[in-house]
């Protein structure tokens, strides 16, 4: 691990779905010694998912400001 981004590692939501799909089954299979891993990539969703509603909120900011100055 290089410690670089590549675009192959992008977070998105639909890999952080997937991902929670994966664990859940894990859990149910392995035990709830595996759950911590399971609440992070929830909460990560959930982190992911508000940035993305507050982006698609936002674009009326600049133009309100714009007119503002």
């Amino acid at each position: 691990m290089s410690g670089h981004w590549n675009t192959q590692d992008t977070i998105t939501e639909e890999r952080l779905t997937k991902a929670l799909e994966v664990l859940s089954s894990v859990v149910a299979e392995h035990g709830e010694k595996h759950l911590p891993l399971l609440r992070m990539i929830e909460g990560q969703l959930a982190q992911l998912r508000a940035r993305k509603e507050r982006r698609e909120q936002a674009p009326a900011l600049p133009e309100t400001m714009e007119k503002v100055a």
